[in-house]
């Protein structure tokens, strides 16, 4: 048995990462994406800890370089909203000691122009930097006026543990809602009229939301992170409006009909061959006729989501191979 000076040795030399993420309010995708990056640098001998994005720049850069890296852990980190990380990031370059790399992050279709020299130098300046979807790559890559970031997936797909192989899929339908960000700017959607079509579709799923989110007539439960996946897999398929629930159902070849609340739930779907499906937050009045077509074609989009959510696996455990490969020898 190894002694606690050799312990204390090893852990002297293995790296050191500061993972950046959205820490507040137990986000079902968030946390999924710490775990995932976290359980592959401690398997890489890379020892994590974290600090929540929002926090201001200068205390995110005083505590990297505490550590050998800076890892911006991916999400909806940028969204309508620029955190002040990245609105300060050229500012307060020249504290960071340490080189920093961003993955499996995606933008929206918002105005960035007020930050869009902070954007460029935070985006040129990373030893990496990975998007999860074709459109927030583009987009980065022009406010730049370089192809420095590279169109991959979201980090989840990766997490062994978002696949159940011996699930006994139900004929329920399930649904999973959250609140309408950005109100002032889209429609809210017609939550009695969504209630009517549940009862009437007969969904009987309900996939808890972190944002408390209830639905007439159907059965009250509580979020907990577990109790998604355990909802998820009772389904034959499900409408949903978060990221990673579509996600986690995809990869178990459970298929959606995607809320796009925003851009990020488009390109998710467009991955994942269910463009056909989505609706807008304004069109809850065509999901009886979306209903309609996945029953249609139920076996034949289980099919295709197997197909893409093998793909996505394999982009997704490339770009932590990768990234891991570059932290080792930073």
């Amino acid at each position: 048995m190894e002694n606690i000076q050799t312990k204390i040795e090893k852990n002297r030399q293995m790296k050191k990462v500061l993972l950046l993420w959205y820490t507040v309010g137990g986000n079902f995708g968030d946390v999924l994406i710490y775990k995932t990056v976290s359980e592959y640098c401690n398997n890489s001998n890379i020892l994590c800890d974290f600090i929540d994005v929002g926090r201001p720049c200068s205390e995110i850069m005083q505590k990297a370089n505490k550590y050998d890296f800076l890892l911006f852990a991916g999400g909806g980190i940028i969204e309508r909203y620029v955190p002040n990380v990245i609105r300060y990031f050229k500012e307060d370059f020249d504290m960071l000691k340490v080189p920093y790399g961003v993955i499996g992050l995606s933008v929206g279709r918002f105005d960035y122009s007020r930050y869009s020299g902070e954007i460029a130098f935070w985006v040129e300046n990373a030893k990496f930097f990975f998007t999860r979807d074709a459109y927030s790559a583009k987009r980065l890559n022009s406010i730049c006026g370089k192809k420095i970031v590279v169109d991959s997936t979201d980090v989840v797909w990766a997490n062994e543990r978002i696949y159940f192989n011996k699930i006994k899929m139900e004929k329920n339908i399930g649904i999973n809602v959250r609140d309408v960000p950005y109100l002032d700017i889209q429609t809210d959607i017609d939550w009695k009229k969504l209630e009517c079509i549940c009862k009437k579709e007969r969904i009987s799923c309900f996939i808890p939301d972190e944002s408390g989110i209830e639905l007439k007539g159907l059965e009250k439960c509580f979020y907990e992170e577990q109790k998604v996946f355990d909802q998820i897999v009772k389904c034959e398929f499900l409408v949903a409006m978060r990221y990673h629930v579509i996600l986690v159902a995809a990869a178990n070849g459970i298929p959606a009909i995607p809320i796009a609340y925003c851009n990020k739930i488009k390109e998710l779907s467009s991955q994942l061959g269910l463009e056909k499906y989505v609706l807008n937050t304004n069109e809850i009045d065509l999901l009886p006729a979306k209903i309609e077509l996945l029953r249609k074609n139920l076996l034949v989009e289980q099919e295709q989501l197997y197909a893409n959510t093998r793909k996505m696996k394999k982009q997704a455990k490339k770009m932590l191979e990768k990234i891991l490969e570059t932290i080792n020898n930073a």
